[in-house]
């Protein structure tokens, strides 16, 4: 059997302890970087009428057993998958990233393997957000809108309440990338200023979620694999840049401290993931100064488990063991995650 974990050249060193975990437990694990695909690592895909679909993965970065043989891999995980980042500048550039995204996914998820998680609705934070209240997890005041008077009015509702409204990504992977395929840029959750609310003709041009923000004691940091659920606590005052989003100080070594989820929140947080569909996420949370549990969003496809490894937190024994089959596994979601008449 063979394990594959779809990741990129710079990962994390999280990432090799997976690795070194699965091939503990007796199998293959080989590393795929999608950053070099299709400019460096291969993908191939066949299927006809008469005869069973195969193909192959190759990558220099794979171990010493050479090439995979779809028909071989048993388990994928896509970790991030960064298809097509390394693709040279010019004007079919974008083009191209499209094309390499679609041909991966739709590659791994054709191999017949069981996939940690495929592409899907848990990674749209707006679904995200009605998934978590049909659960009964709190959630804060939204608006996603490309309409600069539509944010306005949220705006002063929230500012009426004695709030203040934040702004980030509607989806749960925004990154900048030069031409070479070097991050140089990520989208954290900021402020709205007076300044930002006179100057929302940007929108006009890429959509965005505005939330009114959430005073908080301390941030969570939530990562489930199948059905285990872990945590740490993240304490946000440790630096001044962290206190709107913790991610933004990467110069601060945050202490994480292991944290244990109220009974009735950590069964919402499983039956969000049961609603979802997937079987790895990792959750951001606050827990208010009330001691009110705040659920911000979920992460499929980007990580977040480092954390808690780092903790000292068994995840990534629970990673190794869902992908080798010897937890049980979540079962995919329905293609809508509710009937049209659902709340």
């Amino acid at each position: 059997m063979t394990v594959v974990v779809v990741t990129h050249s710079e990962h994390d060193a999280a990432v090799d302890a997976v690795l070194d975990a699965v091939r503990a437990r007796g199998e293959r694990a080989v590393r795929f970087d999608g950053d070099h695909y299709p400019t460096r690592a291969s993908l191939t895909f066949e299927l006809s009428d008469d005869a069973p679909a195969g193909g192959a993965i190759a990558d220099d970065a794979l171990d010493e057993g050479g090439p995979v043989a779809l028909e071989d891999v048993r388990a994928i995980w896509l970790y991030q998958t960064w298809a097509g980042y390394r693709l040279p500048a010019g004007p079919y550039r974008a083009l191209g990233q499209e094309l390499a995204a679609a041909a991966m996914q739709g590659t791994l998820e054709a191999s017949g393997a069981f996939v940690m998680d495929p592409p899907g609705p848990a990674e749209r934070k707006p679904v995200q957000l009605r998934a978590a209240r049909a659960v009964g997890l709190a959630i804060p005041r939204t608006m996603v809108s490309n309409d600069p008077a539509s944010v306005r009015r949220f705006a002063e509702v929230v500012r009426a309440r004695g709030g203040e409204v934040v702004t980030k990504s509607p989806g749960t992977w925004l990154k900048q990338f030069e031409d070479d395929g070097t991050l140089t840029a990520k989208a954290y959750t900021s402020v709205v200023t007076d300044e930002a609310l006179d100057a929302l003709e940007g929108l006009r041009l890429g959509p965005m979620m505005f939330q009114e923000r959430i005073p908080k004691r301390r941030e969570l940091r939530v990562v489930v694999v199948g059905h285990d659920v872990f945590a740490v606590a993240i304490d946000p005052s440790e630096s001044p840049d962290g206190e709107v989003d913790w991610r933004r100080s990467h110069a601060h070594d945050y202490t994480r401290t292991p944290y244990a989820l109220p009974a009735e929140i950590h069964a919402r947080v499983l039956a969000l993931m049961d609603l979802l569909g997937v079987n790895y996420a990792a959750l951001d949370l606050i827990v208010t100064p009330e001691g009110r549990h705040v659920f911000l969003e979920a992460n499929p496809s980007c990580g977040g488990f480092e954390q808690l490894h780092e903790a000292g937190l068994p995840v990534v024994d629970a990673i190794a063991d869902v992908l080798v089959g010897r937890r049980r596994r979540r079962a995919p979601a329905r293609t809508q995650l509710w009937a049209p008449a659902d709340t």
